[in-house]
């Protein structure tokens, strides 16, 4: 019996689309950019974080994650019901990309986009779940800097995937306009 028969895995989907669509310039943003700033907090001021430092630190992404996924969610109802020419066109444009080997519209790409962001505050909400209960329950008392490293470059991903998302669902609704 396959995997995705016994745990429901489809929202590897569009995981596969994002990455079978990421372009060397968005992988620089996305990923090493946000890798790069947390790796460089870590060194100057998260080496020797205390508990109740990061537990405040938590609970301001927790509270800032949440709102990032109702706000993702929000953006894909809008992009996925819009009727607006400028989406209808997307939905007919084919890309050079494919995804499964089959080729894949502007529209696809651009809700892959919005889905994996979705999926990523899911997971990073998730993160910071666990990790303020580890916290909590004194599971995790060492290395604090280390893992609110990890969840600084989750929150800077998730808000570097939003700000390309806005800005290219901005050129989507403008194009045709000036």
């Amino acid at each position: 019996m396959k995997m995705r028969r016994v745990v429901n895995l489809e929202f590897l989907l569009p995981i596969g689309d994002y990455f079978s669509t990421l372009e060397l310039r968005d992988a620089v943003f996305d990923w090493a950019l946000p890798a790069i700033i947390s790796i460089g907090m870590y060194f100057i001021a998260l080496r020797n974080l205390g508990s109740s430092q990061a537990i405040s630190m938590a609970g301001y992404f927790i509270n800032f994650i949440a709102i990032i996924i109702g706000f993702s969610i929000a953006c894909i109802t809008i992009f996925a019901t819009s009727s607006s020419k400028n989406i209808e066109e997307l939905r007919k444009v084919l890309s050079r990309k494919k995804a499964y080997g089959a080729p894949i519209t502007l529209y696809q790409i651009m809700l892959a986009t919005f889905m994996f962001m979705l999926i990523m505050s899911i997971l990073s909400l998730t993160y910071n779940l666990i990790f303020y209960f580890f916290i909590q329950c004194g599971i995790i008392s060492e290395n604090l800097g280390f893992f609110e490293a990890i969840d600084i470059f989750l929150v800077l991903h998730i808000l570097f995937l939003a700000l390309r998302n806005m800005t290219n669902f901005y050129h989507v609704l403008r194009r045709n306009d000036a």
